[in-house]
């Protein structure tokens, strides 16, 4: 029997899970771990929910880690002897620690980078009128998406387009990706390209007063803002 790659994924949204789903039907990979982020309360009732990614996790009866810090658990996911990780969208920082125990980390990243390094470049495309994004297969390293490039693919941003429309396009963008080069990176037929630090721009978490619309910018200003928060998180102004 021909030997699989053992691989812990990473990841808790919708798109993480769309990845997970994808992961699971290739063939030479086995999926050994999942790690994703606890419950955090939803909607106006603040219920806890579980992400999507635990979600097809149990689905598919896969060990499933949801740690406050990543770090608590490499003791349990050393035992699990892996080989490679594999992360998108799983929203906390990952160590050292926890990389130096795989051959290689590959993250699946939003954006075409070195543009929209950070946690919300899905937000800043839109918010900032751009005709196209892409997904990046990259790999880990301590400094925030930083890594090597292995492949780019390139979307066009409808001007209907609002966050969540265009996170599921990039889901499937992602999807059809780590299915056509993933095998290749991890045999090393794929070598990284360094990113230009030169061309490096940032799209950090949006919280609280980032949330508002600002109503003295132009209306195609709002009209981005507002579709770049749409549904989730929600755009709001006071009067």
């Amino acid at each position: 029997m021909e030997k699989k790659y053992r691989v812990v994924f990473c990841g808790t949204p919708e798109i993480a899970a769309t990845i997970l789903k994808t992961l699971l039907t290739i063939k030479d990979i086995e999926i050994v771990g999942v790690i994703s982020q606890p419950e955090r309360p939803f909607g106006r009732k603040k219920e806890l929910k579980a992400p999507p990614v635990k979600v097809v996790a149990l689905e598919n009866n896969l060990q499933i880690f949801q740690p406050e810090k990543i770090e608590t658990i490499k003791d349990d996911v050393a035992m699990l002897k892996p080989d490679f990780m594999v992360t998108c969208a799983y929203g906390q920082f990952v160590p050292d620690s926890i990389l130096n125990l795989f051959k290689n980390a590959i993250n699946i990243h939003a954006s075409l980078l070195p543009k929209y390094r950070g946690g919300s470049p899905i937000q800043f495309a839109i918010m900032n009128g751009e005709e196209k994004t892409g997904i990046s297969l990259m790999k880990m390293i301590k400094k925030m998406d930083a890594g090597e490039v292995y492949v780019q693919n390139a979307i066009e941003i409808a001007t209907n387009d609002n966050v969540g429309s265009l996170f599921l396009k990039m889901g499937e963008l992602g999807s059809k990706m780590i299915d056509k080069y993933l095998l290749d990176i991890f045999s090393k037929k794929i070598k990284g390209t360094p990113q230009n630090e030169d061309d490096v721009t940032f799209a950090l978490n949006m919280i609280g007063e980032a949330e508002k619309i600002n109503w003295t910018k132009k209306a195609i200003e709002i009209n981005n803002f507002v579709r770049a928060m749409t549904p989730n998180p929600t755009p709001y102004y006071i009067f």
